[in-house]
């Protein structure tokens, strides 16, 4: 889709899908992008469920801010370097919940306390790919941390949607291309994989 992003609007774009960092939006010549890491949730017939303050970083983030604000879903304004971590963050989330949930579904309360040397061993090697992803060293207690604070903040979410299989996927074959060990994540591809 932003291969095909009109050269006038490059200059204006806003990016809100998930497991995004530079490198997607850095080939298609996007200059300055506001990016949103979206923590709220609204899925047709329920409610908007903000889980935490999503945080916003680019020229038009304070007007996206203010506007999420005035229909009451939390967001607040990061620098372009702080959202780096932000969007490693939330990638964060969304692995280790989906990709340990495979084997252990339920909810991420449950995952973090009950399962936590998978969740652990799952973020271990998910970090280590994104580390190589963004080509810098990541503060991992800070990155966990900020997981928590998600998981804690909405204890009951589900671990597993229908993209885990295709995220396991993904994330191992960038791990391939990074050289890097997953044997976690091997393991789990052998059993809940799309081929297994």
């Amino acid at each position: 889709a932003l291969a095909s992003l009109p050269m006038q609007w490059r200059t204006r774009a806003c990016l809100v899908q998930n497991e995004l960092l530079p490198r997607s939006w850095e080939e298609y010549n996007l200059v300055d992008p506001t990016v949103a890491v979206v923590w709220f949730e609204k899925k047709p017939g329920t409610p908007v469920n903000p889980i935490i303050p999503t945080p916003i970083a680019g020229p038009a983030a304070e007007l996206l801010v203010a506007g999420l604000r005035n229909v009451g879903i939390p967001a607040r304004t990061v620098s372009a370097h702080e959202q780096v971590a932000e969007m490693v963050r939330k990638n964060l989330y969304i692995l280790v919940a989906n990709i340990a949930g495979l084997e252990v579904g339920g909810n991420v309360g449950d995952l973090w306390t009950a399962h936590n040397t998978l969740a652990r061993a799952v973020g271990d090697e998910v970090l280590a790919v994104q580390s190589w992803l963004v080509g810098e060293s990541l503060a991992e207690d800070r990155l966990y941390d900020g997981m928590v604070e998600a998981f804690n903040a909405d204890p009951g979410h589900g671990t597993t949607g229908r993209s885990a299989p295709a995220r396991l996927e993904r994330v191992i074959r960038h791990a391939r291309e990074a050289g890097l060990d997953t044997p976690t994540l091997d393991r789990l591809q052998e059993t809940f994989g799309r081929n297994a």
